[in-house]
């Protein structure tokens, strides 16, 4: 019975530390720096939402999407709106490996742009 629990406390680890390192950014897929990708991402949320001075920043993270059409690893600037409830929000993709820009303003509880 002992045994059977370090088999499986051995293999909970050990799957854990497999999970944990498929999440790590490979060097090499990142040619779009962090400190470029946010100068890129408010440059294209200036130019395609002029009401930007209405929305707060609020979170820069690096992110994958499955069946992104788009694909690949980018990096995911959003801004909040400033006013409560704090409904709407900007999000800016700049993809890691060529810079392409993607932007949509949502309605939080909603991944569909807002129209």
């Amino acid at each position: 019975m002992k045994s059977f629990c370090i088999l499986t406390v051995s293999i909970l680890l050990g799957s854990f530390a497999l999970n944990a390192r498929a999440q790590d950014i490979e060097p090499q897929d990142v040619r779009i720096s962090l400190d470029q990708a946010l100068f890129r991402a408010e440059e294209a949320a200036v130019k395609e939402f002029p009401d930007l001075k209405d929305y707060i920043l609020y979170s820069v993270h690096p992110r994958v999407l499955k069946n992104d059409p788009k694909g690949g690893l980018f990096w995911q600037v959003s801004w909040q709106e400033r006013k409560f409830p704090h409904n709407k929000m900007i999000i800016v993709r700049i993809y890691m490996k060529d810079g392409r820009v993607a932007s949509d303003r949502i309605r939080k509880g909603s991944q569909q742009p807002e129209w």
